[in-house]
């Protein structure tokens, strides 16, 4: 059987951003259209090689760079490459990324005439002092009106953010996230701020003027926001940049909080505070044995990465004697306890309703 290939994606060269951010170390290139066009061109037709007319793939998607920057006789002539295939019914539509300040309704008719279904914006903070910090060049209301933009041309929505920029806190991301709930995306991706080498930010690490997060920050962090998002309907795709070679090797890594499974251990994260409430709630009652039960799916992230959630649950309740395991009865929304005849089944929603309200 065929896979069902969801995106295709294709990545484009750096070639329209003017501006460069402390976290980016993508050189902006110019006066290399010619190749960078067959490589787009190349990318595409490799990825739909694999898709049938009767498992369409969702969307062509072009990542790696900021779309509407480029000139507009080359965005036509990227979109253009993907049209065929729309035609033949093979791709249902496109995603692209850009940037907020180059969002207008020149640019949404553009897109909206070549078959666009989705637009991507990397807004990164909603916080005037960080976007100032971080390089980003736009103001936080470019934000906001950019997507408003976008909404009410009938695009699906992705808004990307990042924890850790210069600045940055742990209450101002919070605010950033309580901001793009209220714009009300279709989906979101969360990425921990890293050192890349050749980065501006490598710089201000050198001269003290930033301190990257640590990876177990990070994860808290962005545990944290997700349960935000998830608990107002809006789904997170991706939590972390992508496993890659030079990165799981370090070599381009100067610091920061990367993991080849960021996304996995934030999972996690959110099981073992799920489970802590849960256990709580069983206080004053009988708790020699406790026994964990989750969907069958979840038992790999619910014991974590080298038992890490069962072992800082026995260290945590030291006179309970705690198990986890799986149960084909249990849906992925819901955990169950059993302790001696008593059972406890308690919802991811209560659990949200619970933590958040805790967290204030």
């Amino acid at each position: 059987m065929k896979k069902n290939f969801k995106i295709v994606p294709v990545f484009i060269p750096m070639l329209g951003c003017k501006f460069k951010c402390v976290f980016c170390n993508q050189h902006i290139i110019t006066g290399h259209k010619d190749a960078a066009f067959k490589q787009i061109e190349s990318q595409i037709e490799q990825g739909m090689a694999h898709i049938s007319k009767d498992k369409p793939c969702d969307e062509i998607a072009f990542f790696g760079g900021s779309f509407t920057c480029l000139p507009v006789a080359f965005q036509k002539q990227v979109l253009d490459l993907a049209k065929p295939y729309i035609d033949k019914g093979l791709a249902k539509g496109i995603r692209i990324s850009t940037r907020p300040d180059y969002i207008d309704t020149a640019s949404l008719e553009l897109l909206e005439d070549a078959n666009v279904t989705t637009i991507e914006l990397g807004i990164q903070s909603t916080n005037e002092r960080v976007l100032f910090h971080s390089g980003r060049g736009h103001t936080v209301s470019c934000i906001f009106d950019s997507a408003r933009l976008i909404k009410d041309k009938a695009f699906k929505l992705g808004l990307q953010m990042m924890v850790g920029l210069p600045k940055d806190t742990r209450e101002i991301a919070i605010k950033t996230a309580s901001d793009i709930i209220s714009l009300e995306p279709n989906y979101v991706r969360i990425y921990p701020t890293l050192v890349l080498k050749g980065s501006s930010l490598e710089e201000m690490l050198k001269t003290d003027d930033y301190k990257a997060m640590s990876l177990e920050e990070a994860i808290d962090q962005v545990c944290h926001l997700k349960i935000m998002f998830d608990y107002n309907g809006i789904k997170v795709i991706r939590t972390g940049l992508q496993s890659n070679e030079d990165l799981d090797l370090g070599r381009g890594l100067a610091e920061g909080p990367y993991h080849p499974a960021f996304g996995e251990l934030v999972e996690s994260q959110i099981l073992y505070k799920w489970f802590k409430y849960a256990i709580d709630q069983l206080i004053g009652k009988a708790r020699a044995k406790i026994e964990i039960n989750v969907n069958p799916k979840d038992l790999s992230k619910a014991i974590g990465q080298r038992r890490a959630n069962l072992s800082r649950l026995r260290l945590k309740y030291p006179a309970s004697q705690i198990t986890i395991g799986a149960n084909d009865s249990i849906e992925k929304e819901e955990i169950l306890m059993i302790v001696g005849h008593e059972q406890l089944k308690i919802t991811k929603l209560e659990f949200y309703e619970n933590y958040l309200k805790a967290s204030g």
